[in-house]
């Protein structure tokens, strides 16, 4: 007997741990570890970004948690300094370490160096700060959830037609492929709406004098009294600048720029006589805060406790980023770059984050935005900026401010 009941006694107790711990083995075996690399900038901003980053992530495992959802997010931070070549190893890294998504912060050469590594593994970059046009095109599994510069000549062509400018002549430089998008997606706005794009000066850094003078002799056929000037550069030049500029047939004319191109005029204001003369408008992104957005209130309550100041508009992209990631992944059940990179857009236009409706356009680029419109003042030596109107770009007119 005592040994039937000692066999008795093990069968029960084997039946129980087989009870009793089995499930858990299951569990841990279905949950799926997924690894976000978070790229930040430099060492300036590495507190609020990750602390942004980390609040989402632990956000975004409550989540899965409550919702039996069997995905756990593990953020991978690393600062890339502003240094492209640093990038690269920093992406190899990531492979090594099987992260699938890079939150890549801000643009140029960073963002560029990120993109190269990472296509070659299948990665994904989602770019919360960055606002390059090109990129749209190059390379397309970069989804920027940043307003790019490119809706600003959008916003221009609109406020020409709306203020009656129906002719226009194109300034834009020859060297640098990124104002060169900008030209192709104002041209196809304007035309759109009915305006007429008259000629387009190309110029650059490589022109010799006599291309110069050839390309000013156009001018005089190119431009009309009820022609507005279009130019989005985003560079200073020195003496084709001033003779641009000083050409006495664009003085009397409304020039329209990206907002990166009124450096160009305050720099050179001084310098060029010319300048003194031409009314310049331009568009600035807004980036001021929804405060009746309640994510932007909970979360910059967070923010504002930690670095005793607000977000902008747009600090909460790296949030928002985090949780649309997570929720592709959710979405998709797996991994997939490919199937990421379609879900994405479809998961953004039902998502409102701590930056607003997160929808993209079929670039996979950040949809709405508001821009005010500047007209520059000049008092004596002074220069002013003065709002004259507020562009929503989900709407379909620019609300004027009524000019004295």
């Amino acid at each position: 007997m005592d040994r039937e009941n000692t066999i008795i006694v093990v069968a029960v107790l084997f039946i129980l741990a087989v009870v009793m711990f089995s499930p858990l083995e299951s569990e841990s075996e279905e949950i799926k570890l997924v690894k976000i690399g978070v790229m930040t900038y430099s060492e300036k901003t590495n507190a609020s970004e990750v602390f942004l980053a980390a609040q989402a992530i632990n956000e975004v495992n409550q989540y899965c948690l409550n919702h039996s959802l069997p995905y756990r997010f593990q953020p991978v931070y690393r600062c890339n300094n502003m240094d492209p070549p640093q990038t690269i190893q920093l992406v190899d890294e990531y492979h090594e370490n099987n992260v699938s998504i890079i939150l890549g912060f801000r643009w140029s050469g960073t963002l560029d160096a990120c993109d190269y590594q990472s296509k070659h593994y299948g990665m994904v970059i989602v770019s919360p700060y960055a606002s390059t046009s090109f990129h749209r095109d190059i390379y397309p599994h970069i989804i920027q959830l940043m307003p790019i510069d490119i809706q600003e000549t959008q916003v221009v062509a609109r406020a020409m037609v709306e203020l009656g400018f129906m002719e226009t002549v194109v300034f834009t430089e020859n060297y640098n492929m990124h104002p060169g998008y900008m030209v192709d997606e104002f041209r196809r706005y304007y035309e759109e709406m009915g305006g007429e794009v008259n000629d387009t000066i190309v110029y650059g850094f490589s022109q010799n004098l006599a291309q110069i003078n050839e390309t000013l002799s156009r001018l005089e056929n190119a431009v009309h009294p009820n022609t507005a000037i279009f130019y989005p550069e985003t560079v200073p030049y020195t003496q084709y600048f001033h003779e641009i500029h000083n050409h006495q047939s664009l003085l009397n004319h409304t020039w329209f720029s990206t907002s990166y191109a009124k450096s160009n005029y305050t720099a050179e204001l001084s310098a060029s006589l010319g300048l003194k003369e031409i009314e310049l408008i331009h568009p600035d992104l807004d980036t001021t805060p929804d405060q009746s957005n309640p994510k932007y209130q909970a979360l910059n309550n967070l923010y504002y406790a930690e670095f005793g100041e607000n977000m902008t508009r747009y600090k909460g992209n790296i949030y928002d980023a985090v949780w649309l990631s997570a929720l592709t992944v959710i979405q998709t059940g797996e991994y997939n770059n490919l199937t990421f990179i379609e879900t994405f857009p479809k998961v953004a236009q039902n998502y409102t984050g701590a930056s607003g409706n997160c929808s993209l356009d079929q670039y996979g680029d950040r949809l709405n935005a508001g821009y005010n419109l500047y007209k520059y003042v000049l008092r004596g030596e002074d220069i002013y900026l003065k709002e004259i109107g507020y562009c929503d770009t989900s709407k379909p007119d620019i609300d004027w401010i009524e000019l004295e």
